[in-house]
């Protein structure tokens, strides 16, 4: 059935693997190239997991000191990042004491039914050619400054977020890039947003299921320095929350979910130029989860193998953010020189010394 999933308990595909080097010897600084090698795709595959008839692969990982490595590979078809926190600490949970009640709803046919819209396109985003990734810290004290550099030159106090200074120095870097080799610049910001505690009633993290939708976001020419990117940020997030405000049937829900989804997959085809998402997972429970051994010392990502993507993400602590981001090869050449992102910004810490800010 067109836009359904069918349950075959056919169970989850589970790797076991050894490498002969110490946990600390990544942690002491990781390598994107390593990091990827600890879960169970590529970052091409993991696009394409559910079309190979995989919605969830785990890679389990031993190193010679006996530490360990998780490696999750979720299909965005049945999870977002706010449902693969859930099953990863419901599952701790679980081998902690088999007898432990976890309680994840699925209640995403329910909220969202299928009627005549037509099926959302799997395909959105696919893996580019000449792409890289790079890791950047923001710390604590480096994000305070961010804060206070939005706020110069405006009479209006603006409370800008962690998320907001740090997508806007992001894109204005990322954007100068692209001036300077005389690309169309960055035109729009897909920002990715969990719809829960935007609906009403509010949900609780343990609905299951992809609740994440595309706020789409255009930019002026005018508004590509900092405090205007922060203001712009600022003013799309409230324009998205007011159309969201307030009840709605299931129906229409569903109705404005593929309608975002439309208006996202006619970008390729206008003239607003290069598009950039931004997904954060800061706040989701990912440093929580104890499967009886101990908290992770540290939760990253895959790399993205599509361009123009920035994935944001706490430390161990939660006061630091990292940026996981990926542009084509010769973007990247530019942005991970820039002086202005790099006085806010350190380039792949080690984990184990985010947490002393030892740069600050």
């Amino acid at each position: 059935m067109e836009g359904s999933i069918e349950c075959s308990d056919q169970g989850v595909e589970f790797f076991e693997t050894r490498v002969n080097c110490k946990l600390a010897d990544i942690l002491k600084k990781p390598q994107i190239e390593t990091i990827s090698r600890l879960f169970p795709v590529s970052s091409d595959e993991s696009l394409n997991g559910a079309e190979i008839g995989c919605l969830l692969l785990i890679q389990f990982t031993t190193f010679d000191c006996g530490g360990t490595a998780i490696g999750t590979c979720f299909s965005h078809k049945v999870a977002d990042a706010c449902s693969i926190a859930t099953f990863m600490n419901d599952w701790a949970s679980i081998a902690r004491d088999p007898s432990a009640v976890i309680s994840p709803q699925f209640t995403g046919t329910s909220l969202f039914p299928l009627n005549d819209q037509k099926a959302i396109s799997s395909k959105m985003m696919s893996a580019d050619a000449n792409c890289s990734t790079r890791r950047l810290v923001f710390y604590a004290t480096k994000i305070d400054h961010l804060k206070a550099r939005a706020q110069k030159g405006s009479s209006e106090a603006i409370q800008a977020t962690r998320f907001e200074v740090i997508s806007a120095i992001i894109c204005k870097s990322i954007t100068s890039a692209f001036r300077s080799l005389n690309l169309p610049e960055p035109g729009v910001l897909n920002v990715i947003v969990n719809l829960r505690k935007r609906m009403e009633p509010k949900l609780s993290n343990h609905h299951v299921g992809n609740f994440a939708l595309h706020n789409l976001i255009e930019v002026a020419e005018n508004e590509r320095d900092l405090h205007g990117l922060v203001c712009l940020l600022k003013a799309g997030m409230a324009k998205f929350g007011e159309n969201f405000t307030g009840k709605h049937t299931q129906y229409e829900l569903s109705s404005k979910i593929c309608e975002s989804y439309d208006e996202l997959g006619k970008l390729p085809r206008s003239n607003h130029g290069e598009m950039l998402l931004f997904s954060s997972w800061c706040r989701f429970p990912f440093y929580e989860v104890d499967f009886g051994s101990g908290k992770p010392a540290w939760v990253s990502s895959l790399p993205s193998p599509t361009k123009n993507c920035i994935f944001l993400c706490d430390s161990r602590k939660g006061d630091a953010v990292e940026a996981w981001v990926s542009l084509e090869d010769r973007v990247m050449n530019l942005f991970e020189c820039d002086e202005e992102l790099l006085a806010f910004a350190s380039a792949n810490p080690s984990p184990l010394e985010i947490e002393e800010d030892v740069n600050c």
